[in-house]
């Protein structure tokens, strides 16, 4: 996980839910997540997430986190603002929201 996701999970924890979480709980929630390994934005992956913005017309920020993926070696990223299934440099893009084809309610 970037450090971007978490600042970005963050805001959505406490401003963007319908009944948001207060800022002890979201910070909580956050160190929980401190467990797993983290991503910093470094200078190399700043220059790829502007190439990669740059080819394939997507926003740097979302580029910014494919490009911490890779940096990762996690092959997959979870985004609702990507298509689903498109590969940017080998990371697949999956919508977390989307049902796979055939899957019941």
């Amino acid at each position: 996980m970037s450090t971007q996701v978490m600042l970005e999970l963050f805001v959505t924890l406490t401003r963007k839910l319908s009944t948001p979480l207060n800022h002890a709980d979201a910070s909580a929630f956050l160190e929980a997540l401190g467990a797993w390994p983290m991503v910093s934005m470094t200078p190399e992956i700043v220059k790829a997430a502007v190439g990669l913005a740059g080819r394939h017309r997507i926003s740097v920020w979302d580029a910014a986190i494919i490009e911490a993926a890779r940096s990762s070696r996690s092959p997959v990223v979870y985004s609702e603002d990507l298509g689903d299934g498109t590969s940017y440099n080998g990371i697949v893009v999956r919508n977390p929201f989307t049902r796979p084809a055939g899957a019941e309610l």
